[in-house]
């Protein structure tokens, strides 16, 4: 590398595009990298698809989740309504729905 670089003749935003989209890389651990393979393998599909599907068919049980996080100030969860069983049969019924419509 040089200790000077002469910008001089430089033109200020030749390559920016107005119109350009950035894409998120997205890494998954190992095991959820099988398992979506898996399911793209046998629905035919690339992994973005089925990635964007699972995400797309489950943005209501995120809200869910962030919900059932909040505490209030004794420690005690805001979400009272959904019981840890319950929430797990619903994240397991949604999961299994989702992945018969990929």
């Amino acid at each position: 590398m040089r200790k000077e670089y002469d910008f001089s003749e430089g033109e200020r935003g030749r390559f920016f595009q107005e119109d350009a989209t950035f894409h998120v890389p997205v890494y998954l651990d190992e095991a959820n990298r099988a398992f979506v393979e898996k399911i793209a393998q046998r629905k035919n599909v690339d992994v973005p698809t089925v990635v964007n599907e699972l995400i797309r068919s489950h943005k209501e049980i995120v809200g869910v989740v962030e919900v059932g996080e909040c505490h209030n100030r004794r420690g005690r969860s805001r979400h009272r309504k959904l019981g840890k069983q319950t929430f797990d049969e619903s994240v397991q019924n949604s999961l299994s729905q989702s992945l018969k419509n990929i």
